[in-house]
């Protein structure tokens, strides 16, 4: 038994490495917000943890645990005043040895004020940048302790009223393991149910944007031509935020009627700083859960590293402290599950989000 402590130890106290990355440089950073509530209330350290329909967003191989048919909604307005909003959509059918999932993530911006002399009208135009993702996953129970899930998601980003759209697919896959090991002394402490898991999200190629938009004519004055010249901005294409993630958990109690779980995940974004996650989750007979968590990056720099003020903004967005808690009461024949979290936010409001779930 003694040879998982140090694995313990380690991920737990989050030894990190640095690498060269573009801060900002890839395109759908919205697809490293994260979806659902439970896991965000965690620090984002939910790759090992990964149980329930939300698993769906964060590590697939979650979802084969699931033994019923079962639906999960979740709302966030971002930084209020600002009209941003994230939904998340989330449903699950048990298929054999295995579970199938349909998921929905967007961001929606709200409507904004285009202004008429850029687009050389006399009327006032309005128009949101809405990004979205949809996903098809299936998760299948490999061996007692090994579960394996896949996601297949159609990726697209759009200019609604400007006639602009950068479509892509990405594929995302994972897999949890549970040692089962029932007694883990570590101090004064008897862990139990050593978990590990691992994520590989947005691998897909790179996208650009394209429309009607991207059209426009040259117009010289003071030339011979006679009419306008047609010509098109020539967009670049940048990849998907491609991720790797590990992590790890292990109840540090777990009773008939009380459970502790520890959890901590190492995550690997491709055009942001190496970043970890760390979570906390008390229950009461699997009713009533309380969270804390905490996601901070690497304070090691690479100065090679290209900056960029949408990468300053990603970063910061998945920095700070995280807290929540869930409620599932029985109605019927449903279980109905009712969860909270708030993130907090260096620079701006923190968010809050609400998540309504059920199961059959």
């Amino acid at each position: 038994m003694k040879k998982f402590i140090f694995p313990i130890i380690v991920l737990l106290s989050i030894p990190i490495a640095s690498f060269g990355f573009r801060l900002g440089g890839c395109s759908a950073p919205f697809l490293t917000i994260g979806g659902g509530t439970r896991a965000l209330a965690l620090g984002g350290a939910y790759s090992a943890f990964a149980e329930g329909i939300e698993a769906i967003y964060w590590n697939p191989a979650g979802i084969a645990k699931l033994h019923n048919i079962g639906a999960d909604f979740v709302y966030a307005n971002l930084f209020p005043g600002s009209g941003m909003s994230v939904n998340n959509i989330a449903i699950t059918v048990p298929a054999g040895d295995g579970t199938i999932g349909v998921s929905t993530v967007s961001l929606l911006s709200g409507d904004m004020l285009y202004e008429p002399d850029i687009v050389q009208t006399s009327l006032p135009l309005y128009f949101s940048a809405n990004s979205f993702a949809i996903g098809v996953s299936y998760a299948r129970r490999m061996t007692d302790k090994f579960n394996s899930g896949m996601t297949f998601k159609i990726v697209n980003q759009y200019a609604y009223n400007m006639s602009v759209s950068a479509p892509g697919w990405a594929c995302d896959v994972g897999g949890t393991y549970n040692t089962k090991i029932k007694t883990l002394k570590l101090g004064f402490v008897d862990l139990s149910d050593l978990r590990f898991g691992f994520m590989i999200q947005n691998f897909g190629p790179d996208v650009a944007f394209s429309g009607e938009r991207l059209r426009f004519y040259y117009t010289y004055d003071d030339t011979m031509q006679s009419s306008d010249i047609p010509a098109i901005w020539l967009p670049t294409k940048d990849p998907l935020p491609l991720s790797f993630q590990f992590g790890i958990a292990v109840n540090a109690l777990n009773t008939k009627d009380y459970r502790i779980t520890l959890m901590s995940d190492l995550v690997n974004v491709l055009d942001q700083p190496t970043t970890f996650g760390v979570g906390v989750e008390a229950s009461i007979s699997d009713k009533y859960f309380a969270r804390v968590g905490y996601t901070g990056k690497n304070n090691i720099w690479d100065g090679n590293t290209e900056d960029t003020f949408i990468g300053r903004a990603i970063e910061r967005f998945n920095e700070g402290y995280t807290a929540g808690f869930g409620i599932v009461n029985k109605l019927a024949t449903k279980d109905i599950t009712v969860d909270y979290t708030y993130q907090s936010h260096k620079y701006l409001h923190g968010i809050h989000r609400i998540g309504v779930g059920f199961s059959l």
